[in-house]
């Protein structure tokens, strides 16, 4: 047995690391990584939903709360909608590199690491598939006022001389289909 491959069976465990809960070499949370996160988490929700409040009370001094539920429905639905489409084109792409790529069998001390590698590559694709599906939704989200444009527009009953289109083409279909 190589040093390498000792190396690696000390560090992850004989054959890669196949690793159960509890026990030797079992995987543990780490507590502090766990409520650093959770703090993280309460900071961004409390952030947010401060604003949200705030905005909803604008709003209701002003007799409008229906706007302002229309307008926090439509970016929930953005981002939902902007997410799942992200995440379901990431990972279609990445299911297809993976069932097009060439196979072959490891040998030597590539076959110890090889399961390791499958496992923490699947870990990185799930990981940065959540975080860009959570920046593509919030960009799909920032357009809400585009999509309740598109959705409420009116006609302005005069037509451009040059193209021969209603004017309300280019104000409400025309940001629609560019952010499409």
């Amino acid at each position: 047995m190589s040093s390498l491959q000792k190396d690696f069976e000390r560090w992850f465990g004989e054959g890669g690391g196949n690793r159960s809960g509890g026990g030797k070499g079992g995987r543990r949370a780490r507590p502090g990584l766990i409520v650093v996160a959770v703090i993280l988490f309460l900071f961004i929700a409390g952030s947010v939903a401060k604003t949200i409040y705030t905005e909803w009370l604008w709003f209701g001094t002003l007799d409008y709360e229906s706007v302002y539920t229309t307008i926090i429905t439509t970016r929930i639905w953005l981002f939902a909608v902007g997410a799942v489409v992200f995440a379901a084109i990431f990972l279609g792409s990445i299911l297809a590199a993976s069932r097009l790529a060439p196979r072959g069998e490891a040998t030597g001390s590539a076959a110890t690491f090889l399961p390791f590698l499958r496992r923490f590559t699947r870990g990185v694709v799930v990981v940065v598939t959540a975080f860009l599906a959570l920046m593509f939704g919030l960009a799909a989200q920032g357009n809400w006022e585009t999509i309740l444009r598109f959705i409420n527009g009116q006609s302005f009953g005069v037509v451009d001389p040059v193209f021969a289109r209603e004017v309300s083409f280019y104000v409400f279909t025309l940001p629609f289909l560019s952010f499409l």
